[in-house]
């Protein structure tokens, strides 16, 4: 029974009859990592069993149709066992960001101290702009005057004027008029 294994959605095989090398892509930016060219050593003796049944002929080259099929059975067990060895040798190069589950290369999309790839560290980094935005709006001003109000003021302490307040959408800061159930702007309800 094969393990499944979870990595990049992206991935080279390199590998030849006579060894194995694997490359590994960012999820986010697609920088290649590559493993170093593992040798298969029984591509080597196959190579020589080939030889002496040239040589020698008849015999030997049922011999060798026969070893040539334990060849492949074994190349695709080596082959196997190979990518997964080089999955964990190349893991240390990535991390699977907890927000979009991508897995992001250390060296260039990674945010080490929010722990985040650096999309996910832009959205949140956007989102934070927007609800500073959406606080700024929330600030209230007399309509007679002009004098900052406390949000819970009914009455200006400047003029006394009665303050009507205005209601913002949470989502995307946008004015609501009274009685809205949804923003009109992002469709939000209220």
């Amino acid at each position: 029974m094969s393990k499944t294994i979870q990595f990049v959605k992206k991935h080279e095989d390199h590998s030849t009859e006579n060894g194995f090398q694997f490359e590994f892509f960012c999820d986010s930016c697609s920088k290649g990592f590559k493993t170093k060219f593992k040798p298969w050593t029984y591509a080597t003796a196959s190579g020589v069993a080939e030889t002496l049944g040239s040589i020698f002929g008849g015999y030997i080259e049922a011999v060798s149709d026969l070893g040539e099929n334990l060849k492949d059975n074994a190349w695709e067990k080596a082959h196997a066992k190979a990518f997964e060895k080089a999955i964990k040798d190349t893991k240390p190069d990535f991390e699977q960001c907890p927000d979009c589950h991508l897995w992001i290369c250390r060296t260039n999309c990674w945010v080490a101290g929010d722990e985040i790839c650096v999309k996910c560290a832009g959205t949140a980094i956007e989102e934070a702009d927007r609800e500073s935005t959406v606080d700024t709006l929330k600030i209230l001003n007399c309509p007679s005057c002009g004098e900052v109000l406390e949000s819970d003021d009914k009455f200006c302490s400047n003029c006394g004027g009665k303050i009507e307040h205005q209601k913002f959408c949470t989502s995307c800061g946008d004015e609501l008029e009274p009685g809205d159930k949804f923003c009109s702007n992002c469709g939000t309800a209220v």
